[in-house]
């Protein structure tokens, strides 16, 4: 939060006062911002709204070189093949495309329902259409492609369904609200994480898309992912569309942006499956994450080479986690639906390894205790998300804060073997 007075407090009650003038200072200048330069700035065309964004490319890109060093090694890992030149040529046309992608999602602050479907058109209705007709929910699929701010809001005026958009809170309530209101003024409704479940429950009578950003960096802490090739590198990718994909019985769908030319956009629909239960584990996030990674190499100016797409790397998988504990012990959780080990009540959470930690906490905890076993759980089916954190020794140790449901224990064996 930025401190206008530079005041440290050395004891708490005086940090909250910090912290309420530092709230005041904040709401103030964002409230100056919107309504002396964002808002205003929305009323002119973007005919109009295209030479502040030459100028602004200029000075980004020339001047400032915002994020070069970022957008270049990303280019580099992506597209091997191509030689400094033409990295230098896409990376260019990158920042006049995401000069005209702000000034673009300025004027939607004030851009009527009109034009917003004048400039972004869908190009196959009808796909969601039968599917409504049917009854239909459906999961749909969308990356930092193109306009997707303008698509998000134009959508949601074409398309029969009741949209329902995953997205994460800005930490500055004021921009918060209104970012949601500039989105959700055409019928879309923005969900945050942790209340998607509950929305889909409520609205499974109703035929409804529920929108998930495909290429977003999944949380450090985050074990819901899926580990794939896209574009050269190793990447981890959100499982969230595949699952609840799964868990609803819904088609799984995938939204392609078209740039016609400066300013419009087409959309496209593009089915993976409408049978996503009898899909194999992992393709589901496989064709999307393709569908994706085709439209990039084909046009590469118009993804967001800004963010830092590649800061997981693919050390330890998530997708299996270990915990040793005694036969003994573990035939008292024969009848319940959860485990827990002796130490739970104290400690508040279950220490669990990784394959390549097996020596260390067998010759460390485990070489006195007998009938020792190993549990094998995956973790897709634990309730609760795995969280990584570092012991004493320097090493980072999957621990999990709640229960073991025993659906998620899929292997269980004598250690060592």
């Amino acid at each position: 939060m930025f401190d206008p007075l530079g005041i440290q407090f050395k004891n708490k009650s005086h940090s909250y006062i910090r912290n309420g003038i530092c709230f005041i200072f904040d709401s103030m200048l964002s409230r100056i911002l919107y309504y002396f330069l964002l808002k205003p700035l929305s009323l002119f065309p973007l005919s109009v709204l295209y030479t502040l964004s030459n100028v602004v490319y200029y000075i980004l890109f020339y001047v400032v070189g915002y994020r070069k060093k970022v957008v270049l090694k990303n280019l580099r890992n992506s597209f091997p093949e191509k030689n400094e030149g033409e990295l230098q040529n896409i990376s260019k046309k990158f920042y006049q495309h995401f000069c005209d992608l702000a000034i673009e999602s300025i004027r939607l602050f004030s851009m009527p329902e009109e034009e917003a479907v004048k400039r972004c058109k869908c190009r196959n209705p009808e796909l969601l259409e039968r599917l409504f007709e049917e009854g239909k929910s459906l999961v749909l699929g969308c990356g930092h492609y193109n306009n997707w701010e303008l698509t998000g809001v134009s959508f949601a005026a074409q398309v029969p369904h009741k949209i329902l958009c995953i997205y994460s809170p800005l930490s500055n309530k004021f921009f918060d609200g209104k970012m949601r209101a500039s989105r959700e003024k055409y019928g879309a409704n923005l969900i945050a994480k942790k209340e998607i479940r509950k929305r889909v429950e409520d609205n499974k009578n109703t035929p409804s898309i529920i929108v998930f950003g495909t290429d977003q960096n999944p949380s450090p802490r985050s074990n819901k992912l899926f580990w794939t090739t896209f574009l050269n590198q190793d990447t981890a990718v959100n499982f969230g569309m595949e699952k609840y994909a799964k868990d609803y019985d819904a088609p799984a769908v995938m939204m392609k942006i078209h740039k016609i030319k400066r300013g419009y956009y087409e959309f496209e629909f593009e089915m993976i499956t409408e049978k996503s239960p009898s899909t194999k584990y992992g393709e589901i996030t496989i064709q999307h994450t393709k569908i994706l990674e085709q439209q990039i190499i084909d046009k590469p100016e118009f993804w967001l080479w800004t963010h830092k797409r590649w800061k997981r790397k693919k050390n330890d998988d998530l997708s299996y986690v270990y915990h040793f504990t005694s036969r003994n012990y573990f035939s008292k959780f024969k009848d319940k639906e959860e485990y827990f080990p002796p130490t739970f009540k104290e400690e508040k959470f279950i220490h669990m390894c990784f394959p390549r930690q097996f020596d260390h906490v067998y010759l460390n905890y485990c070489q006195n205790v007998e009938d020792l076993i190993v549990l094998k759980i995956e973790t897709q089916k634990l309730k609760q998300e795995i969280i990584i954190e570092k012991a004493s020794n320097g090493d980072s140790f999957p621990h999990l804060y709640a229960g073991i449901h025993k659906e998620a224990i899929v292997e269980i064996k004598d250690y060592p073997s």
